[in-house]
């Protein structure tokens, strides 16, 4: 600016002031050290500043998935728009990847019933699903003291009434980063889930992938019980009805048509593997994000995907989850059936709580699958 403004009438030698630019307002960098990925990046951006370079590095110290350093540090004074930079940890070096399947018979909502794993674990991701054969009312399954060389699980219906046996299908993942031994990118995060999501309002938690992925199968694990009323595992891509993609991911707790939606933070887990088929150890495996096409258990069960790739024996192994949500009610997946795996199919169907009504029918929606033709168990 100048005064007196352009067109002034002055004498001759009168002094004009000047007021010149010393470009934006200078931007303070937050200080985003030891927060989660995504936190960190939107504290970045909420600062009128960019996201730069992520870049990974193992650490003993700081969480997988959390941010070990920024540059700029915090403090800075920085032009609006620049561009910090983060490392985000990889958790400490490990030897070996340890991964391991398990299959859990007699487990029901009269208590709590303990897995032996055969490796011992630093932190544990776990991730199971439930065979529906000998019940008529929903649940959901729900595990607690994953830890070590251990966990518990317990099957838990919405409106608190009893859950007979069924089977439960797990897989268990070293917290981190791997590929299998076939070079397969698998991994295994796990986080604090402070967002309860439900029917109407299902948004999830943003979530970073540790690594690169070209079609992600993703499975997950309400893993804690802070909260004695009912939880389970949801996640979706750039919408509640797309499936997670390369480059999108979302993951929470749900409680569907409850009306109740306050709980306790609880921690989710999740895995992420590379669709497709494989070996290992001589163990065969086949994983995928089916068609949308798993209805309801009052819609006529089971609800049956075909192997890109069909198994020799009957497969030994599977785990489930839904993947995106487009039924607004809310719903999970189980393997349908007393006998859910055939050499060249998977049984499916998806289910509603009863607690606001009784109807259990429910439009199409697609599941991911991770099948073993054995057990399997890496160290």
């Amino acid at each position: 600016s100048q005064n007196p403004v352009a067109g002034s009438s002055v004498a001759p030698g009168s002094a004009v002031d000047l007021t010149v630019s010393l470009g934006p307002a200078p931007v303070v960098v937050p200080d985003v050290v030891g927060q989660p990925q995504a936190t960190a990046e939107a504290a970045i951006v909420g600062a009128s500043l960019t996201v730069g370079t992520v870049s990974t590095a193992n650490s003993d110290t700081v969480p997988v998935g959390d941010v070990i350093s920024q540059n700029p540090v915090a403090g800075s004074s920085v032009a609006s728009g620049s561009a910090v930079d983060l490392t985000v940890s990889l958790g400490p070096v490990a030897a070996t990847l340890k991964l391991e399947t398990a299959v859990v018979t007699g487990v029901s909502s009269a208590g709590w019933t303990t897995v032996n794993l055969n490796n011992t674990y630093d932190s544990p991701v776990a991730a199971c699903a439930a065979t529906y054969g000998n019940n008529v009312v929903p649940f959901v399954v729900r595990m607690q003291s994953a830890a070590g060389n251990s966990l518990q699980l317990n099957l838990q219906n919405p409106s608190g009434l009893a859950v007979n046996d069924e089977t439960v299908h797990c897989l268990v993942v070293e917290q981190g980063a791997w590929k299998l031994p076939d070079g397969r990118n698998i991994e295994a995060q796990k986080y604090a889930s402070t967002v309860t999501d439900a029917s109407g309002s299902l948004t999830g938690q943003a979530q970073t992938y540790l690594q690169s992925y070209t079609n992600p199968v993703v499975i997950g694990q309400v893993m804690s019980y802070k909260d004695p009323g009912w939880s389970t595992f949801w996640c979706r891509g750039s919408n509640r009805r797309s499936p997670p993609s390369a480059s999108v991911l979302f993951s929470g707790k749900h409680v569907a048509e409850d009306s109740n939606v306050t709980r306790a933070d609880e921690t989710v887990g999740f895995i992420v593997i590379e669709a497709g088929n494989g070996s290992v150890n001589g163990v065969a495996y086949e994983t995928a994000l089916g068609p949308d096409t798993v209805r309801g258990i009052d819609n006529g069960p089971p609800y049956n995907y075909t192997f890109n790739q069909g198994f020799g024996t009957v497969p030994a192994v599977a785990i489930a989850s839904q993947a995106a949500m487009d039924g607004s009610n809310g719903s999970w997946a189980y393997l349908f059936g007393g006998a859910p795996l055939t050499p060249g199919q998977i049984g499916l169907v998806v289910d509603e709580d009863q607690v606001r009504d009784g109807e259990r029918r429910h439009g199409t929606e697609q599941v991911a699958y991770i099948v073993f033709d054995q057990p399997l168990t890496i160290n």
